[in-house]
């Protein structure tokens, strides 16, 4: 069995526009979040995002912009599934934090780089985030420290 049944959701979408278009403070009903959840989790189970730290994220983070697709779809076009506009949305999303994630662990590793060197001029001592780094150290009377990833905060 499928965990989102499309007719289901389809229906669930219909009645949600329904009683938004009537009542515009309408809060969604449990069963759509709940249809809606179970998507992006189903989703960001694939083994595409499994190996992110920050994987109990992505659901939580495809939820908002999925919300606002649901107000997008039109459930009566029965030519385009709410379902695969949904997914889309949610695979947008995921890609979206993935890269957002990845600028920020750039900066931090730049950021430690900074520190290591200014920690190393300050005290005589080379600092070498990367072993594989061949640098000519021109003869310096300094001593050379070689960082493993480990030894990094």
């Amino acid at each position: 069995m499928a965990y989102v049944n499309p007719m289901k959701l389809r229906s669930l979408i219909k009645e949600y526009q329904v009683n938004k278009a009537a009542d515009p403070g309408y809060v969604m009903s449990d069963e759509l979040g709940l249809v809606l959840l179970r998507l992006a989790k189903g989703f960001c189970s694939k083994p595409d995002f499994s190996g992110y730290s920050f994987n109990e994220d992505l659901p939580m983070q495809a939820m908002p912009k999925m919300i606002r697709a649901v107000e997008k779809i039109d459930p009566d076009d029965m030519d385009r599934s709410p379902f695969s506009y949904l997914t889309q949305t949610c695979y947008r999303a995921i890609i979206q934090l993935v890269k957002k994630e990845k600028r920020q662990f750039e900066i931090r590793e730049n950021a430690k780089e900074e520190v290591f060197h200014a920690f190393g001029d300050a005290y005589g001592i080379q600092v070498k985030a990367n072993p594989n780094l061949n640098e000519d150290d021109g003869g310096s009377d300094r001593e050379e420290v070689n960082l493993n990833e480990d030894d990094v905060l």
